[in-house]
């Protein structure tokens, strides 16, 4: 499952023990649409063991500008609430897959 983020949750919910992907969007984005469900498979896939958000930057202005996103879809891998890498555009889910057991 993956759960809305916004300003209020953002900081809890990316300073967790386990991997943190985090897509940032736009539902007008057309690539955003297609990544979406690679995303809700692998979230189904990992359950447990890796938190899945992601953040409306229409809604959120001030997390876009947070973490400087000027491009949809962009991902963010997150580990103890560290950025360790991040991904623009539509990314095929081997990557992310790959880029999430760099994270454990």
């Amino acid at each position: 499952m993956i759960q809305e983020l916004n300003v209020n949750n953002f900081d809890q919910e990316i300073n967790k023990d386990k991997p943190v992907v985090v897509e940032f969007y736009t539902t007008a984005c057309s690539h955003c649409k297609k990544l979406v469900g690679a995303l809700n498979k692998l979230s189904e896939e990992k359950g447990d063991d890796v938190f899945f958000g992601k953040c409306n930057i229409d809604q959120e202005a001030l997390l876009q500008s947070r973490f400087d996103i000027s491009a949809v879809p962009t991902l963010l891998f997150i580990k103890n609430g560290e950025i360790k890498n991040r991904l623009v555009g539509e990314v095929h889910p081997l990557i992310i897959q790959e880029e999430i057991k760099k994270l454990a």
